[in-house]
């Protein structure tokens, strides 16, 4: 689970801007703002899984998904690159069966 240390940790990172971040994620300021201090917050807010796997996306270079191929444009290299999904039995395959699921 992502606490709001690690989420600030990620953010600064990536070397992005709150605002930036604020706009790859979909998410309002105000919401980016409520993750980060949550730990400070009365009310128990937890960064919900999609953010995190969205964090995870964007850290790994993904920044559009349509359910079949991933758009790479944070590459490194200023060029965006198409990448297509696996199949999961695939990816077993791939990484002979070490997969772990953290839920």
């Amino acid at each position: 689970m992502m606490t709001p240390e690690n989420f600030t940790s990620w953010r600064k990172a990536m070397g992005l801007k709150r605002k930036e971040i604020a706009a790859l994620l979909g998410i309002k300021m105000r919401k980016l703002r409520s993750y980060e201090k949550a730990s400070n917050h009365k009310n128990n807010i937890t960064i919900p899984r999609a953010i995190q796997l969205a964090c995870y996306a964007l850290s790994r270079g993904v920044s559009e998904f349509d359910g079949n191929i991933a758009k790479n444009s944070f590459n490194g290299l200023g060029a965006s690159e198409d990448i297509e999904m696996m199949k999961p039995k695939d990816a077993i395959k791939a990484n002979k069966g070490r997969i772990k699921v953290k839920l």
